[in-house]
């Protein structure tokens, strides 16, 4: 008996068990199957058996107003769901809804030419399909349009995008300004809205003021991610500027654009806390500074700066009110012109090739007036200058290291020779009259007309003719090393 039962409990528990198995490899085997591709869209399902919706039959006769009602009534549409994409054979599937964008900027300006902060005026249009709005399958006979403006937006689901890198902007999904809305009977849905929004370009001012800057826009959605929406641009111009379109330092030379997708960690402020990728369109303005503004104010007036510094040269070394005036008048005329350049556009924590430009003038200047300085003190010497050979290396040795000729005055009543001689000449030999009154044959002679023939083998100049030739030289010096600068400097800004 107790066997029997034993064998009952054994069997029971056995077909429990493989029910219990079965379904639970049944569980998997859902669990496994992935959601449809492409499931059976019923436009019937639009309307709810709820005797509290408003109907959609027979609306060929309502107004426009009462047509938009029905169709965005609560029971029937949710305003914070998105679309989903519907195809040509009426199906619906778990893909991203596509948004295609268009921009028409009709004034572009540069709130800040030193840093390029460029201010956009224009319409954005945004295009997709929302086949919730599609009126047509339950009006066939109304062809036209439903249009309708911000209070239309405020009924029906809008794609909330933002420009990334915005410092100040109004549109679609922030403000209700200067919103079109039109529905098309397919449920199209076209929405234009007018911008205004304040980029901030990152951009390099090296070459300033003949720098090329390249400004982009980045348009990304914030809520939904790529999986919900995808944005592209319109395959017809998708970025127009007006053909008459002006701006003071700037010329727009072209225009791209790009699609992309932007990876975010959850957690980040920028895409709302939701981490992801997110659908990301951007376009380009490349933009050409005018730099004839800066060559008219700037350049010309530095040039004219560092040519009148060289007038010095042509001066005589001891005019010396003549030669300080004009040099400090040229040095204090180029700060005042740097100053006013700084005031207006700001001091940088990076070296530029205008403040090369002003450091360059500078020390031509300053240059003129140190070789002022030079010649003038050579000037003011009392000997001669002794010179191997009259050539530029010794004239200048000779004045960084004078050998100064030295004159011996003889007493009458001591050695007997009285010398008369013109104290502005150095040649002494040729110039001066001995009268000697000790005999020739004395050892003194023969000392002096020894040390005579080592002064005739070196050449003499004065002080006046040192400095006279010095100027000469800078005439030719200066120039020749400023317009080497200039062949330098152009190259350096125009090829690199």
């Amino acid at each position: 008996m107790k066997f029997s039962f034993v064998l009952l409990l054994l069997l029971v528990i056995r077909y429990n068990l493989g029910a219990v198995i079965s379904d639970i490899v049944s569980s998997w085997n859902k669990s496994e199957t992935y959601p449809k591709i492409c499931t059976p869209f019923n436009t019937t399902t639009a309307q709810t058996s709820s005797t509290s919706c408003p109907t959609l039959a027979s609306t060929d006769s309502l107004k426009q107003t009462q047509l938009i009602s029905r169709l965005t009534a609560p029971c029937r549409y949710d305003r914070f769901e998105p679309p989903f994409p519907v195809y040509e054979n009426n199906c619906s599937a778990n893909q991203p809804l596509d948004i295609y964008l268009r921009i028409y900027v009709y004034d572009l300006r540069i709130t800040n030419a030193a840093d390029v902060e460029l201010k956009i005026f224009g319409f954005l249009q945004l295009r997709y399909t929302d086949f919730r709005l599609a009126f047509g399958v339950y009006a066939p006979k109304r062809s036209q349009p439903i249009l309708g403006d911000a209070q239309l937006r405020e009924r029906i689901w809008v794609p909330h995008i933002l420009f990334v890198n915005e410092q100040d902007s109004a549109i679609l999904g922030t403000g209700g300004k200067d919103i079109s809305i039109r529905i098309m009977p397919d449920g199209m849905l076209t929405i234009s809205t007018r911008i205004q929004v304040t980029l901030s370009c990152a951009i390099g001012l090296s070459k300033f003021p003949f720098d090329d800057q390249q400004c982009t826009a980045v348009i990304e959605s914030w809520l939904y991610n790529s999986s919900e929406i995808m944005l592209h641009w319109e395959h017809d111009a998708p970025v127009t500027f007006e053909q008459n379109l002006h701006l003071s330092q700037y010329s727009l030379e072209n225009t791209w654009s790009n699609e992309t997708v932007a990876h975010a960690r959850k957690g980040e402020l920028r895409y709302a806390l939701l981490g992801g990728n997110y659908s990301s369109i951007s376009f380009t303005a490349y933009l050409n500074r005018k730099s004839l503004f800066y060559t008219m104010d700037y350049f010309l007036p530095s040039i004219m700066l560092v040519c009148m510094s060289w007038v010095s040269f042509w001066l005589q070394a001891d005019q010396t009110p003549a030669r300080t005036t004009l040099g400090t008048s040229t040095m204090l005329s180029l700060f005042t012109l740097t100053s006013y350049y700084e005031k207006q556009f700001g001091r940088k924590s990076h070296v530029q090739f205008f403040e090369i430009w002003f450091f360059s003038c500078t020390f031509f200047i300053f240059g003129s007036l140190m070789e002022f300085a030079f010649v003038n003190t050579i000037w003011r010497r009392s000997g001669c200058l002794s010179l191997k050979k009259v050539n530029s290396k010794y004239i200048l040795k000779s004045t960084l290291t004078p050998k100064v000729t030295k004159r011996k005055f003889y007493d009458c009543e001591t050695d007997g020779r009285i010398n008369f001689y013109n104290r502005n000449t150095c040649n002494l030999p040729s110039n001066k009259v001995e009268i000697n009154v000790i005999g020739t044959d004395s050892p003194d002679a023969n000392n002096q007309s020894k040390v005579s023939q080592d002064d005739d083998s070196w050449s003499k100049m004065t002080p006046h003719e040192v400095s006279l030739w010095i100027d000469r030289k800078a005439r030719f010096v200066f120039p020749l090393m400023f317009i080497i600068f200039n062949a330098i400097y152009w190259a350096f800004v125009f090829c690199s």
